[in-house]
């Protein structure tokens, strides 16, 4: 049996004596977003990750649906389709029940492939509206689509479209490769 050193043990003991596990383990409230002329903040709802950001009346962006209450303050905003980065099984039957369509565009944190940045462009131009776009937390997968959506859909430049990403949580070192992404190739002469 594994023991303790004298350091851990002490350590442990101070915690026990001023505070309860289950404490430590509780989420941290998400800091909103900085306002701006170009998104509105429309905040935290019960049954969604994180904050919700509209960047139009077609597209609101945050983070995953945990449950029956997220499905339901989804429909109070009038959304029509999820456009999910991380579909589940639970999605699936909640979008199916509640009669939202459901967009699945799985990518990990190197980007979007071309093919799944042309899906989600034509999600947005062929889909219901208004969507959610979402990822885990609503910050860096959905945030990269959501640069690809304003370049491409709004006429931003890449470097408009990354400020804002930047604004509202993404971190240029941390998320170079979903940057790169969906950042415009240089035509070569």
């Amino acid at each position: 049996m594994p023991t303790l050193t004298r350091a851990a043990g002490f350590s442990l003991a101070l915690l026990a004596s001023s505070c309860c596990l289950p404490c430590l383990f509780k989420r941290q409230k998400p800091t909103p977003p900085p306002p701006s002329a170009t998104y509105d903040v429309i905040g935290v709802r019960k049954g969604l990750r994180g904050f919700i950001v509209a960047y139009s009346e077609s597209l609101c962006r945050g983070g995953e649906v945990t449950g029956t209450k997220g499905i339901a303050e989804l429909k109070a905003l009038g959304i029509k389709t999820v456009v999910s980065v991380c579909p589940s099984g639970r999605l699936r039957g909640l979008c199916t029940r509640e009669g939202l369509q459901l967009v699945e565009i799985p990518f990990g944190v190197s980007g979007p492939a071309e093919h799944e940045r042309e899906l989600f462009l034509k999600s947005m131009r062929e889909s219901p509206k208004p969507v959610y776009l979402h990822c885990k937390t609503g910050t860096r997968r959905a945030g990269t689509l959501a640069m690809l959506y304003r370049m491409k859909m709004g006429g931003w430049s890449f470097e408009s479209a990354l400020l804002e990403f930047l604004r509202l949580g993404g971190d240029e070192k941390r998320d170079a490769d979903l940057i790169s992404s969906v950042k415009p190739q240089q035509a070569v002469e």
